[in-house]
C-alpha cells in the first residue's frame, strides 16, 4: 500500500482495506516495492502477481520483472482526451484537463475539437483556473503535456482519438451509433457533459486501473479475470480417440512431429 508523502497511511485506505477483508498491509511504494514483491525480502513475502497504477518507474519496473512476477498491465500517468463541439462548455472541459493534471507531472491531457474559438476558450479557462482556483500541482502537467488539437472533422477526430488511444476518453456530445461504431481503442469512455471521469474513479463502479500510454490498442482495463487462473482439464475414452485420432495424428506428421503422432497411434492400436 503505498504510503503518503509523509509516510503516513491513509486511514481512510486502511479502513477500506479492512473492509474487503485484506489481511496484510506494507507501507511501501515505487519502484522499490515492485522488486520487493517480485522477489521478496526477510519482511515481504514474494507475491504471484502485482496490481494497481503508478508513476513513470513504478511501471518501468512492473514492465522489467513481468516473467519474475504476474503484473496486471503498465498503467502510468494519467492521461484524458476530450472530444468537444463548439457548443460544449470550456469551463467544464477546463476542470476535466486539470482533473487529470493534478495526478501526476506527467500527465497528458488533450482536447480535440472542430471548432478553433472553443479551443481557444478552454485555453483560457485552464490559465484562468490555475490562477484563481485551490487547483494545485497542476502547472507542469499543463505546461508540458497538454495538448489543444484542431481537427477539419469528425472522421479525423476518431483517427486523432483512436492512435492516442487514451486512458479515459471523455466525449462532450449526445450518445450516438456513429461515436459507438468509431471508437475502437480507449481505456473508458465517458460520454456527455454530464459524465465527468471522476465518476468512473470513484462511484460508477468501472474499474479505475487502465492502460495507458496507447497501451488500450491491445489492453483493457483491470477486471476479476485478473485475479484469476484458468487451468483446462482434458479427458478422453475410447470413442473420442477414435474419433480425433487420425486428424491429430495427421496434423502432427504435418509439423513434422513423428513422436507426437505414434504417441496417439500406439493408445488406438491397444483399445
Amino acid at each position: 500500500m503505498c504510503s503518503l508523502k509523509n509516510g503516513i497511511t491513509s486511514n481512510l485506505t486502511l479502513a477500506a482495506a479492512h473492509l474487503c477483508g485484506v489481511d496484510h498491509v506494507y507501507n511501501i511504494g515505487g519502484a522499490q516495492a515492485i522488486a520487493a514483491f517480485a522477489y521478496g525480502t526477510k519482511t515481504i513475502k514474494k507475491a504471484d502477481k502485482v496490481f494497481g497504477p503508478g508513476n513513470q518507474f513504478v511501471a518501468e519496473a512492473k514492465k522489467q520483472l513481468f516473467g519474475t512476477i504476474g503484473i496486471d498491465l503498465p498503467a502510468g500517468p494519467s492521461e484524458v482526451l476530450v472530444i468537444a463541439n463548439s457548443k460544449s462548455n470550456p469551463n467544464w472541459i477546463a476542470y476535466d484537463v486539470l482533473a487529470q493534471a493534478e495526478h501526476d507531472p506527467n500527465a497528458k491531457t488533450y482536447v480535440v475539437s472542430t471548432s478553433k474559438s472553443l479551443l481557444e476558450s478552454v485555453k483560457k479557462e485552464i490559465s484562468s483556473l490555475i490562477k484563481n482556483s485551490k487547483i494545485q500541482n497542476v502547472e507542469q502537467s499543463i505546461k508540458n503535456h497538454c495538448f489543444l488539437i484542431h481537427s477539419q472533422g469528425k472522421k479525423e477526430i476518431y483517427e486523432i482519438s483512436n492512435f492516442i488511444a487514451p486512458e479515459h476518453l471523455h466525449i462532450h456530445s449526445k450518445f450516438s451509433k456513429d461515436l459507438l461504431k468509431n471508437i475502437i481503442h480507449a481505456g473508458s469512455v465517458f460520454v456527455g457533459e454530464k459524465a465527468p471521469v471522476p465518476l468512473g474513479d470513484y462511484t460508477i463502479g468501472t474499474n479505475h486501473v487502465l492502460p495507458t500510454d496507447q497501451t488500450a490498442k491491445f489492453a483493457s482495463g483491470l477486471g476479476v479475470d485478473d485475479f484469476m487462473k484458468k487451468t483446462v482439464f482434458i479427458n478422453a475414452g475410447n470413442k473420442t480417440l477414435k474419433i480425433i485420432s487420425k486428424p491429430t495424428t495427421l496434423l502432427a506428421r504435418k509439423e513434422g512431429l513423428e513422436a507426437h503422432a505414434l504417441s496417439v497411434e500406439i493408445r488406438k492400436i491397444k483399445t
